[in-house]
């Protein structure tokens, strides 16, 4: 019975090791009636991101807030310094319980700077990416649109070693999503008018 067994198993695996060889050969040769002209073309994403006239406001923004929260974290850590400073000056002349007490709030405070800043990076992720995404959400329509009247069959994003110029589509992205989105008067919507 074993025999069988191991017989009708290796049958089977020489069956559809053909038929995988069959359907390769038959996948990979285009039929002679068929052709079709492959076409490609790639977008740098971050830089259509932040090129884009939405994306510099953007990030105009989120470096104005990144500026506001580093004034609430200098402000912290300068209250930190003044207690460890005014710690290390007296505490030869402290009390022991009122050298325990500011010992406890340089530590509170130290605590305290810490968590303003994991809070303010989170806060600053968070803002990039809803920032972002909110751009990506209109700006995929347009690329489809390019790829579509393009008559390209792959757009990648960036990840390109080789590519020639004519295949980089960001500048034409950027200038689509611009038209479409931009509200501030780029020098295009000057001249039209």
């Amino acid at each position: 019975m074993r025999t069988n067994l191991r017989t009708i198993s290796l049958s089977l695996v020489a069956v559809l090791s053909s038929a995988q060889v069959t359907f390769a050969s038959t996948a990979v040769a285009p039929a002679a009636s068929t052709t079709h002209e492959v076409k490609l073309g790639f977008v740098n994403v971050r830089a259509a991101l932040v090129k884009c006239d939405e994306g510099v406001e953007a990030l105009e923004k989120l470096k104005k807030q990144q500026q506001e929260n580093q004034a609430k974290l200098d402000a912290k850590q300068k209250k930190v310094m003044d207690l460890k400073t005014a710690l290390t000056n007296q505490s030869a002349v402290m009390k022991p319980e009122v050298k325990e007490a500011k010992l406890k709030e340089l530590q509170e405070e130290a605590g305290e700077a810490q968590k303003m800043l994991m809070e303010l990076q989170q806060e600053m992720q968070q803002s990039e990416q809803q920032m972002m995404e909110g751009i990506m959400s209109k700006m995929t329509p347009i690329v489809k649109h390019i790829g579509t009247s393009g008559k390209y069959t792959m757009i990648f994003q960036e990840a390109v070693i080789y590519a020639p110029p004519q295949a980089d589509l960001t500048n034409e992205v950027i200038r689509r999503y611009n038209e479409a989105y931009s509200t501030k008067e780029s020098p295009a919507k000057k001249q039209k008018t």
